[in-house]
């Protein structure tokens, strides 16, 4: 079994608009589409979206109010990622395997998601690659896990915590691990061609 952590509590600056209500296709938004696809897998147990405050308000109109979904506030979103990570893991009821899946990509693929299950035993974590490059989302222990919630010093760089664990880098054939929608250009090339 895993869970998930969606990270969204960024302000979008750069987009202008929450990211995770840019529209997917006619019907749902990035959002919606994330949280779809990962209660899809059968070994999926919980998942958490973390959002600032404003994006709180505004996913009142959305369809997700689901079973094994929560939602958890960000309410100092300024605090970059690791504290938006540990936000979500507090909000999490079971010590188990964690994706991390940021906003700004909508893609989920099943097939990569049971890649990084397989090959993370062994690992402290494990991360997508496609051709050589490394992608998201990534898939942390138990250990770590435990280890972020308990860390005192919120004001750090994920990457950089992570540096210190045992990390498996698992290549999948898909290339959607590399996206990375940061502004209105990204968002025309991948959804408005």
């Amino acid at each position: 079994m895993f869970s998930a952590v969606i990270l969204a509590a960024g302000y979008s600056k750069r987009m202008k608009e929450p990211k995770a209500l840019l529209k997917f296709d006619k019907n749902t938004v990035f959002i919606e589409h994330i949280v779809v696809k990962y209660l899809q897998h059968k070994l999926c147990n919980e998942l958490v979206v973390v959002v600032n405050s404003k994006l709180a308000n505004l996913l009142q109109n959305y369809k997700l109010d689901m079973p094994k979904l929560k939602i958890a506030v960000n309410h100092y979103p300024e605090k970059e990622r690791f504290y938006s990570v540990q936000c979500g893991m507090k909000a999490l009821t079971h010590p188990e395997n964690i994706f991390l899946h940021n906003a700004d990509n909508p893609f989920v693929n099943l097939k990569t998601l049971d890649e990084l299950i397989l090959r993370i035993k062994g690992f402290d974590f494990a991360v997508p690659q496609y051709q050589g490059k490394g992608g998201h989302p990534i898939l942390l222990s138990p250990e770590i896990a435990t280890d972020i919630i308990a860390e005192k010093n919120t004001n750090q760089n994920l990457k950089e915590y992570l540096r210190k664990y045992k990390k498996n880098y698992v290549p999948v054939d898909d290339r959607n691990i590399l996206v990375n929608i940061n502004n209105e250009k990204d968002y025309q090339l991948m959804f408005r061609e």
